[in-house]
């Protein structure tokens, strides 16, 4: 793979073909690849930012048109190589194109008068042992003198070592139960809705029942003598049971946990102890919430809290006459949260002093000196330029597809107001109207993000 495909250019022509041709022939000379590497990675880079070895100088007897039309031909941009096929077929030849042979001459003779390799450094050699003289006699003399045992002489002259760097600080006690579930009170967290906590134990359900099955085919298939998907088993379902047990103690019931019982949504009341601001918190993470779009979900969780409060004030009939209201509503609110998540990981990406700091690099690179390097490192600096616009881009499609989902929510709480103030006849066209307007919103961001996603997949 050519270095302009390894850096993911749109535009590649037929000179990639010859970096890539000019590689094998390099392989078929020296009896070794340009570049090595343990992983495939590590050798797009190589690829990229490396100058392989003069092949001249892996193999004796290589033509001085043929060795000089290969290292062109591995340049690293594609305008330092050869114009087209045919240029590179006379180059290797040495026929036909004179121009071509005496470039190939050329190019190697400018490898080969690059600086020579820095001689080695000198060997390092330790230095004479130095020749002690006892001034005063010797240790043991002294201490018989003192009427000492020479041991106890050379105890007496050893000091206790002094701490060296900061104390560190004594370990903090490890926290009992109590205070871990008084922890997320004091933090200020809630817990997330009765039943975004069923539908994430169903599917941790699902993924350890899946895991368990592959378990237990696995053993059976290979070593069914020794049962040891068992343990794997034991281990998964002590995990299973502590998650049932804590979505239970929040009023959930086994039925509702398989699935076989519907869980009740949180009723008006529920939701105004709630509040906003803790409805919000289990939609989005206490970061979002706090960042620039945290508003927009308040916003979002405000208005639906008062759409709920409407119609839990109709009666059977006239909820039977707008039945996409409240399916409608929720999923825009879930949009909503999903394009501020969304956003706020973009401002992340996307802060002011990280652009500004590429673009002085930019400059400043392009201000050095031409040389292979420095255009290697010009053409990766663009290459994130170009990626942080495209971001941008992005992030002013997601900012108009926020706005139009907060419009479409803020008609359909108007609109029933006005039913609830004129009557559900009079009312009754223009909210089916913004219904469904804000169902066609909140289709094309579910499409948007999904393709979205699917992006960051690949």
């Amino acid at each position: 793979m050519s270095p302009e495909q390894a850096m993911g250019e749109r535009e590649v022509d037929g000179r990639s073909d010859q970096y890539s041709l000019a590689v094998v022939g390099y392989e078929m000379l020296a009896g070794a690849p340009p570049f090595r590497a343990s992983n495939s990675p590590a050798l797009l880079m190589k690829h990229v930012a490396e100058s392989p070895v003069p092949i001249w100088a892996l193999r004796d007897g290589i033509p001085a048109t043929l060795g000089g039309a290969l290292m062109r031909a591995l340049a690293k941009k594609p305008e330092e190589r050869w114009r087209d096929a045919g240029q590179f077929r006379d180059a290797i030849a040495g026929s036909g194109s004179a121009g071509a042979a005496a470039s190939a001459i050329a190019f190697k003779s400018g490898i080969e008068g690059k600086p020579a390799e820095p001689a080695p450094l000198p060997r390092y050699e330790p230095p004479a042992r130095r020749q002690f003289a006892p001034e005063h006699g010797s240790l043991q003399d002294r201490a018989r003198a003192e009427g000492r045992a020479p041991h106890q002489q050379e105890r007496s002259r050893v000091r206790p070592l002094a701490p060296v760097g900061p104390q560190l600080p004594p370990l903090n006690p490890r926290p009992s139960r109590r205070e871990l579930a008084e922890r997320p009170a004091r933090e200020g967290r809630v817990d997330k809705p009765l039943v975004q906590e069923v539908h994430g134990f169903q599917k941790h359900l699902w993924g350890t029942g899946s895991g368990i099955l592959v378990c237990w085919a696995v053993n059976l298939m290979t070593s069914p003598e020794f049962l040891w998907a068992i343990f794997p088993t034991l281990g998964m379902s002590m995990g299973l049971l502590g998650h049932a047990t804590r979505v239970r103690g929040r009023g959930a019931n086994w039925r509702q946990l398989i699935g076989r019982e519907k869980t009740p949504a949180l009723s008006p009341d529920e939701l105004r102890k709630l509040g906003p601001e803790g409805i919000a918190a289990g939609i989005v993470g206490r970061d979002v919430l706090d960042g620039p779009y945290g508003d927009a979900v308040r916003r979002a969780v405000t208005d639906r809290m008062a759409i709920d409060d409407v119609l839990s004030r109709l009666s059977g009939t006239e909820l039977g006459m707008i039945p996409d209201v409240g399916p409608t509503t929720q999923a825009l609110v879930d949009r909503i949260a999903a394009l501020a998540t969304t956003l706020h990981r973009l401002e992340l990406d996307l802060s002011g002093a990280s652009v500004d700091a590429l673009d002085a690099r930019l400059a400043r690179v392009r201000g050095e000196p031409e040389s292979p390097d420095q255009s290697r490192r010009v053409m990766l600096l663009e290459r994130q330029q170009q990626t942080l616009r495209e971001l941008a881009e992005r992030r002013e499609a997601i900012q108009g597809q926020l706005e139009s989902a907060q419009l479409a929510l803020g008609n359909l709480k108007l609109d029933l107001y006005k039913l609830r103030s004129a009557g559900i006849a009079a009312g009754i066209a223009d909210v089916n109207s913004a219904t469904q307007q804000a169902r066609a919103v909140s289709r094309d961001i579910a499409h948007a993000l999904e393709a979205a996603r699917e992006i960051e997949r690949l």
